[in-house]
């Protein structure tokens, strides 16, 4: 983690990423550490936004206005774990995704997400069970 955020559980996440600004962090049942970093905005334009405003205002048959010059930006984004960063798109219909990983709300692409990429727990080892014998430093072939 880099830095502690303000806490947040999962049952306390809100549907809409709007509702958050900042940096949050949390633990699940299991003991897995998190962290939600989002940073909602205006931005300004360039490259192909700004070619997009131009046009736009071509159409119109009007000069650009200071609002063209700036685009909304939305940068989400969740740690899992020790784990590197994993945006988080919003898509045109207001859903939200990573991948090949969906949720219609805010809440159900987090759990969506920390349910694929949260470490697996090892499996205990059982002091009854035989152990696997050692390895043969001569291969039988």
């Amino acid at each position: 983690m880099r830095h502690h955020g303000q806490p947040i559980t999962i049952e306390t996440l809100p549907d809409r990423h709007s509702e958050l600004r900042g940096t949050y962090s949390g633990e699940t049942d299991d003991g897995c550490p998190f962290q939600i970093y989002v940073n909602s905005g205006q931005r300004r334009a360039g490259g192909n936004d700004l070619m997009r405003a131009h046009i736009r205002s071509l159409q119109r048959g009007r000069p650009m206005t200071d609002s063209d010059l700036y685009v909304q930006h939305d940068e989400i984004y969740i740690l899992i774990g020790r784990q590197h960063r994993k945006d988080i798109r919003i898509n045109p219909n207001g859903t939200y995704g990573h991948g090949a990983i969906h949720g219609r709300t805010f809440k159900d692409i987090v759990v969506n997400m920390i349910g694929v990429f949260a470490p697996k727990p090892k499996p205990k080892a059982d002091e009854d069970a035989p152990s696997a014998p050692p390895p043969s430093s001569r291969k039988p072939f």
